[in-house]
């Protein structure tokens, strides 16, 4: 899959899964259907699917997913603050795309986080200690950025 996130996914407020692991997708699709609906509440985009464009601010819509890996895509633009909306989000990878501007300080409202990755982005500022306070207040057990460009006082690995 190459191109834009289509929008009116996010329309999918019901969505269990979605896989699209590039090279593997073709070849594996069917090998994996019968575990495909085992998964909960999962958008796997990652490992060079060629997305570009933005995370729509309509990605909040998607209340039931607990896992977004968007990584390893093109995807430009700032991390929506709609993505708070997502309290059930346990995992989020959206290292390795060159997404900028500031890490919400509304993403420490998300306290089924476990893990955070931002490594590899050209994201700036500081990791807001609303982030940082869920390594105490939650689940939250890791995070990783590219400290070369964001400040983070609370990663467990800089790259």
């Amino acid at each position: 899959m190459t191109g834009s996130i289509p929008v009116e996914w996010m329309n999918l407020t019901a969505l269990e899964a979605l896989i699209l692991v590039s090279y593997l997708w073709r070849s594996l699709v069917w090998h994996h259907y019968a575990t495909f609906f085992l998964l909960e509440s999962t958008l796997y985009a990652q490992h060079k699917n060629n997305l570009t464009g933005t995370l729509p601010t309509s990605i909040g819509k998607l209340t039931r997913l607990q896992d977004l890996w968007v990584n390893k895509n093109h995807l430009q633009g700032v991390i929506p603050t709609e993505l708070s909306l997502l309290t059930d989000l346990v995992t989020l990878y959206v290292q390795d795309n060159p997404i900028e501007g500031l890490v919400p300080r509304e993403i420490g409202n998300m306290h089924s986080l476990e893990t955070i990755r931002l490594s590899g982005t050209k994201l700036g500022g500081v990791i807001p200690e609303e982030v940082c306070k869920l390594k105490t207040t939650s689940e939250l057990a890791f995070i990783s950025a590219s400290c070369n460009t964001l400040r983070c006082f609370c990663c467990d690995k800089c790259v």
